[in-house]
């Protein structure tokens, strides 16, 4: 059994220039997720791939929809979390600064975040577990956070497959069990 997990397509929207408040930044992730992507020729492999599932992003449907012609489940356990604003008041940081900032408070499980962290990894937790039954080689389409805690859960459950940190948007990642 395969399972052939990809990031979805780079996403077409740049990052905010200048001095951004907590709510710029929120903006700035509610445009992100609605934004279309770049399409890009992905090899597949020679093996047909029967059944794909995807993130309810639009972002990762997008990608599906380009690679897999077939009907795509889709399920929110695939998606990025969404994290919780901080009480940051009149702060203003660089968009580099708000991305260090929020993922220091993702790996030190800081209080603000403590419940999305949870949810995300039940999610992630039980998609695994739900990819354990797939019935034939599946396609897998979600987001970098989601595919580098998946990858862990699969190597727990028997899978072998390729290491890599934050995944290429676009590449194909394939994941075997034997049996």
């Amino acid at each position: 059994m395969r399972l052939g997990l990809i990031r979805h397509f780079e996403v077409a929207h740049g990052q905010p220039q200048g001095w951004l408040s907590v709510a710029d930044m929120a903006k700035w992730i509610d445009d992100y997720e609605l934004a279309g992507v770049r399409q890009k020729p992905v090899d597949l492999g020679e093996r047909p791939w029967r059944h794909c599932i995807s993130s309810t992003a639009p972002r990762a449907l997008a990608t599906a929809r380009a690679l897999y012609p077939g009907e795509i489940e889709t399920t929110p356990f695939l998606c990025e979390p969404k994290l919780n604003p901080f009480r940051t008041g009149d702060l203003r940081l660089p968009y580099a600064g708000w991305r260090w900032l929020l993922r220091l408070a993702w790996f030190s499980s800081h209080g603000s975040q403590i419940d999305v962290k949870r949810t995300f990894l039940a999610n992630i937790e039980a998609i695994a577990d739900r990819l354990m039954d797939a019935p034939d080689d599946t396609l897998v389409v979600s987001h970098a956070g989601a595919m580098m805690m998946l990858r862990k859960a699969l190597i727990r459950r028997g899978f072998s497959g390729p290491r890599f940190g934050i995944a290429e948007c676009g590449r194909l990642y394939v994941f075997t069990r034997a049996g």
